[in-house]
């Protein structure tokens, strides 16, 4: 069948078993089909993964729709009439075209869950300060680069994602959303969370992945998990002690994140779990474990840069042993480590594979860089 008979014969079903629900997702349409028009009792409208450029006015005659699922179309316009849906909870736009948003939108009073990710859009309304019911605000990859100081009035909001955004700092009244428990700023270039200071409930969660945010205020508390890989951060307040410190991921003590200062080859060496060592070994740093380890010298030989050693640092039995090319830059000078598969015997052998040669008798450069 094709995609729009498909979508008919859903309707179809829904219309006769009298459903609230109507799934019209990943049909590849260009278009609503004009019988959902006629479909006034639905609840949940699912047009995800379609290939719709708008919603039309058509939509503000499906009043009693709580949930309306339209992300990754090619949605570039809102019909105003989306503002006749008071009765709307649940709006998903991620993955769309939408550069503007119409100002009927900030009328849903009993809008629960807006979701705007990926989206070419560049800002929030004050308006936005409406939705007193708004309990979610996803506006991660955006262009987004502030949030309205307006967001004072969203008393109810739980949650804020703004991965990868445009954004750059948080409003200071963000401190004072009392339920206000997850915020998600991660691959952004926000570097103060000091608004979050003074804050008498513990937040839940905080993601600041990938940010130039080097501090957090002492009185911040964080109850499940603070997400740090990739900050500077130096120490961790006294209230997110009991909260899980991740690191892309993986739940390492507090101190290999703020305190690389404190790990030694010998730390390194001693830790079982092996993704907690690589996490290790990458906040210490390659040079300085090596340096440490006393490793084996597998091999050497000399290049244009100078000598080159291959050497070989052992874990424990049932691991495979970590490998490093040593070799020069010619032109700098500059000592670099390059990790190697363990079965290299040779320099040449190891450079050659880093030249993306499996036979090293096919590396014969003239000059190495």
């Amino acid at each position: 069948m094709k995609p729009y008979e498909i979508a008919k014969s859903r309707i179809a079903k829904t219309k006769d078993d009298s459903l609230k629900r109507l799934d019209l997702k990943n049909l590849g349409l260009r278009a609503i089909p004009d019988e959902v028009w006629e479909m006034r009792h639905l609840e949940f409208l699912n047009l995800h993964g379609n290939k719709l450029v708008s919603l039309p006015a058509e939509i503000g005659q499906l009043q009693q729709l709580k949930n309306i699922n339209a992300a990754n179309n090619e949605l570039a316009s809102l019909s105003p009439a989306i503002g006749n849906l008071e009765n709307l909870q649940f709006l998903d736009l991620n993955g769309n075209r939408l550069r503007r948003l119409p100002g009927a939108l900030w009328e849903l009073d009993k809008l629960i869950d807006l979701r705007l990710a990926s989206n070419p859009l560049t800002e929030l309304p004050a308006e936005l300060g409406k939705l007193s019911q708004l309990a979610i605000l996803v506006i991660s990859y955006t262009n987004i680069s502030e949030l309205p100081p307006e967001i004072s009035n969203l008393s109810s909001l739980k949650s804020i994602v703004a991965v990868g955004s445009a954004i750059v700092s948080l409003p200071d009244e963000i401190g004072g959303l009392e339920k206000l428990e997850h915020i998600s700023v991660a691959n952004t270039r926000i570097s103060d969370l000091s608004q979050l200071g003074g804050r008498l409930l513990p937040m839940r969660a905080l993601n600041i992945e990938n940010t130039q945010v080097a501090y957090l205020p002492d009185d911040l508390k964080v109850t499940e998990y603070v997400q740090l890989g990739g900050t500077t951060l130096t120490s961790i307040p006294t209230g997110c002690k009991n909260a899980s410190i991740i690191w892309y991921g993986l739940k390492i003590e507090p101190w290999i994140a703020t305190n690389p200062e404190k790990i030694t080859a010998q730390t390194v060496l001693a830790e079982e779990n092996t993704e907690v060592r690589r996490v290790m070994l990458e906040r210490m740093g390659m040079e300085r474990f090596i340096a440490e380890a006393n490793p084996t010298v597998l091999d050497r030989d000399t290049d244009p840069g100078g000598e080159r050693r291959l050497l070989q640092v052992n874990f424990t039995r049932s691991e495979q042993p970590l490998v490093v090319l040593s070799v020069k830059d010619p032109s700098t000078g500059r000592s670099y480590l390059l990790r190697v598969p363990p079965d290299m015997e040779t320099c040449h052998q190891a450079a050659a594979w880093i030249a993306g040669f499996d036979d090293p008798d096919d590396y014969n450069p003239i000059v190495e860089t």
